[in-house]
């Protein structure tokens, strides 16, 4: 649980005031903002793709799963993996301003991690 304070000690601004987000595993949120359910904001679904065969060494840029939390920050403006035309169909097209999530890793530190697709280009 992150606290104001905490943020504070992080060296990121804090906001101005905060309250309580009624969910224990959230703690305090800044007071101008609201809790929703993920799924209010949007649609999700899983993505599905081929094997790391189907890599090749360029044609359409392609986000690898384990990437996302060894690779990727908060935003994707590149990939390490690529995959040819002639496999992009068995795998889930993504579109600039996804939001991509890990929904499982080795480790709790990567389940959960996400990363926005700032990439303009045909990607999956």
């Amino acid at each position: 649980m992150t606290t104001a304070p905490a943020i504070a000690a992080s060296g990121l601004r804090p906001y101005a005031a905060y309250k309580d987000s009624g969910r224990d595993c959230l703690g305090q949120i800044p007071a101008a903002w609201g809790v929703r359910q993920l799924r209010s904001l949007g649609r999700f679904t899983k993505g599905s793709g081929g094997s790391k065969r189907d890599e090749v060494r360029s044609g359409v840029p392609c986000v690898r799963y384990g990437d996302l939390y060894t690779f990727h920050e908060a935003h994707i403006t590149n990939t390490k993996a690529y995959v040819s035309e002639s496999h992009v169909s068995s795998y889930t097209p993504i579109r600039h301003g996804d939001v991509l999530f890990a929904s499982s890793g080795e480790t709790t530190d990567e389940i959960g991690r996400s990363a926005v697709n700032l990439m303009r280009c045909q990607a999956c």
